[in-house]
This record gives C-alpha cells, sequence and structure tokens, in this order.
C-alpha cells in the first residue's frame, strides 16, 4: 500500500516537472534564434537608423554588402523557430489527451479541495511588468507603436486561434461546468504575454525571461489545480500563445 502510493506520489510531481521541461525546451529555442540572428547581423547595423527606430536593439536595418541583397531582419523570426519553440507543446499536448484523467485522478487524490483565483490575475503579469518597464523609461526592443501593434496583432491570433478551437473541439472541463475546455484560455493568455515580455526585455537579464514563463508556466499548473482544465489543455494552450506572439510581431513588420 505504501508502494503505491509512493507511486502515486511521484506520478503527482511528473507533471510540474513535464510541463517546465517543455516550456525552458521553448525558451531555449527562442534564446538561441535570437543569438544567431544578431550575430548574423550585427556587422550590417545601420547604427543610427536602430537607435532612432527603438532606442537600442532590434528591429535591425541593414546595408547590404555591394552586389548583394537586402536580406537580413533580425526582428522578424524564421518559421524553423516557431516550429521548434511551439510544437513540443502542442503535440505533446495532443498526446497526452489520453493520459489526461489519470493525471486528474492525481489532481483529486492530493489536492481535491484545492480552489483559487490567482491565476486570474497572474495571466496578465508579464504584460503588467512589460508596460510598467516601458512607462518607467526602461530602454526595450521596439518603440511604443511597434510594441503596441505587435502586441495587438498577438493578441487578435491567440483570442481567434483558442476560441475556434474552442469552439470545434467541444471538450468538457474536468468539472463538467461547460465544453470549452480545449485549449486553457488562460495558459494561452500568459504564455502571450510572458513571450512578449521576453522579446522586448529579455535581452537585457535571462532572469526576465526566466521569470516571465515561470508565472506562466505556474498559471497553467493552477488552471489544473481548480480542476478547470485537462494537462492536454494546458500544454496546446502554451503552445499556441507562444506561436500568436511570434507570429504577431512577424506579421507587424
Amino acid at each position: 500500500m505504501l508502494v503505491e502510493e509512493m507511486k502515486r506520489f511521484k506520478e503527482l510531481f511528473l507533471i510540474p516537472i513535464l510541463f517546465v521541461c517543455l516550456c525552458c525546451q521553448a525558451k531555449a529555442s527562442a534564446v538561441l534564434q535570437d543569438s544567431i540572428q544578431l550575430a548574423d547581423s550585427i556587422k550590417t547595423v545601420d547604427s543610427l537608423s536602430l537607435v532612432a527606430d527603438t532606442g537600442l536593439v532590434p528591429s535591425i536595418k541593414c546595408v547590404p554588402a555591394e552586389g548583394e541583397e537586402k536580406s537580413c531582419n533580425a526582428s522578424k523570426p524564421h518559421f524553423d523557430r516557431i516550429i521548434y519553440t511551439c510544437a513540443p507543446l502542442i503535440i505533446n499536448g495532443l498526446i497526452m489527451k489520453g493520459q489526461s484523467r489519470q493525471f486528474r485522478g492525481l489532481r483529486n487524490d492530493y489536492i481535491p479541495r484545492f480552489d483559487r483565483s490567482l491565476d486570474n490575475y497572474t495571466q496578465y503579469l508579464p504584460a503588467a511588468v512589460m508596460l510598467g518597464l516601458k512607462v518607467s523609461g526602461v530602454k526595450g526592443r521596439s518603440s511604443w507603436g511597434r510594441m503596441l501593434a505587435s502586441d495587438a496583432m498577438s493578441v487578435a491570433l491567440m483570442a481567434g486561434i483558442v476560441n475556434s478551437l474552442k469552439y470545434s473541439a467541444q471538450v468538457e472541463r474536468p468539472d463538467g461546468t461547460d465544453l470549452r475546455s480545449f485549449p486553457s484560455g488562460h495558459t494561452a493568455t500568459a504564455f502571450m504575454t510572458a513571450t512578449m515580455l521576453n522579446k522586448e526585455y529579455g535581452y537585457r537579464s535571462p532572469w526576465i525571461g526566466v521569470g516571465a514563463y515561470t508565472v506562466a508556466a505556474a498559471t497553467g499548473l493552477m488552471r489544473m489545480a481548480n480542476n478547470k482544465h485537462w494537462l492536454s489543455d494546458v500544454l496546446t494552450g502554451a503552445g499556441v500563445g507562444i506561436v500568436a506572439t511570434e507570429l504577431g510581431y512577424y506579421l507587424r513588420i
């Protein structure tokens, strides 16, 4: 009996470990691609235009070498970056649909009375930090106009994808309240705002990105603990939030 309880206890901790590992893989991919793009284009940066446009770092305007086409733009993510960043979360979310009830059983065994509304606020926390830094005059990647345009596009894409999936998939929530479980809108919003903060200020310190994605991951875990979402909903929502922001920053150029 004791052995069985220990086994189930270990399975409970597998959920946050799996989620955090996938989030770390997503962030590492984003940081790596940013570093590669910046290294490739730094020698062709028009520094005066750069400072005038963003105050510090990309968006980057390139001066092509003689006889070469103008082809570099570090602010535009490659689609392979989007795939590497988001695919693990979305694919694992779909794979885990068959295991969702098992993980829900663990939640009901160990934290059956968990009921907190904190996740309603933490989903917006990275965005609040980003705006606070901007209002305080801390130089970010983009000007006010570019940042707001990118973020508005990201929100529109995220909302469109999430609501389309919710109304087409018709997955019942773990608590049975409705059929809008898949994917998690709270988690998608949290990872969208975390990616926004990381894009605008992540170059200043890696801890900004770490903090942002930690808050986003905690939001997703709380959605499961509150019995509002399955594990597959949360993983897919995280992927949707990241891909919406990547596309939002790509399309606004």
